[in-house]
């Protein structure tokens, strides 16, 4: 009689245990999840094109990097005149706020065979139509809180990286390391910035 009661006080402080550590679980889970909608987003810019490394690119490199930071919205633009079926599927298979735009570089805008790489800027009419669409979002809702950053889909990014981009007040600057042929890519600006390498 004795060891079934104490067998029964045992299964009440485990089921107790268990009942807590998932109290404590689903109030951690609730906590974070306000922390996160509380804070200002960051609103990723993606230029992408076609080719054989895109979707490796896309998903190992980026979209698995900004699904594990916090409130990011990230914005794919296409170099196409169609949004395509790759990018499409790879953005609706995240658990990232996305928008997904496309527009076209025009033949005369892009490197020609016989041209040096980085003759032509690559993605400039990509970045400004994210910038497009952010702008008029924004507006409609009568909301400017938020970061904006440009990440290429073919760089690797630190989850420190988007810490470090909330504590920006202005405006805030990184290098990215070997860049093409050059150990780093920075602007040349007239005054000091905060980021390594500036």
């Amino acid at each position: 009689m004795v060891g079934l009661a104490r067998k029964s006080r045992m299964a009440q402080v485990v089921s107790l245990t268990f009942a807590v550590i998932f109290l404590l679980i689903v109030v951690y889970g609730a906590a974070t999840a306000w922390h996160a909608s509380r804070i200002p987003p960051i609103y990723i810019i993606t230029p992408t094109y076609a080719r054989p490394n895109q979707k490796v690119d896309l998903t190992t490199r980026l979209s698995h990097a900004l699904q594990l930071a916090r409130g990011i919205h990230w914005i794919v633009v296409e170099d196409s005149d169609h949004k395509t079926t790759l990018v499409a599927n790879l953005l609706s298979r995240t658990s990232l706020p996305y928008t997904h735009l496309h527009i076209p570089t025009p033949d005369h805008m892009k490197r020609q065979p016989h041209e040096e790489f980085g003759a032509k800027p690559r993605g400039v009419l990509q970045r400004n139509e994210g910038l497009r669409w952010l702008r008029e979002e924004l507006l409609s809702r009568n909301n400017r809180d938020g970061f904006l950053y440009f990440a290429d889909d073919d760089n690797g990014y630190d989850l420190e990286l988007f810490d470090e981009i909330r504590t920006i007040k202005n405006a805030g600057v990184w290098p990215v390391a070997f860049a093409g042929k050059e150990i780093e890519e920075k602007p040349i600006l007239p005054f000091t910035v905060r980021g390594s390498g500036c």
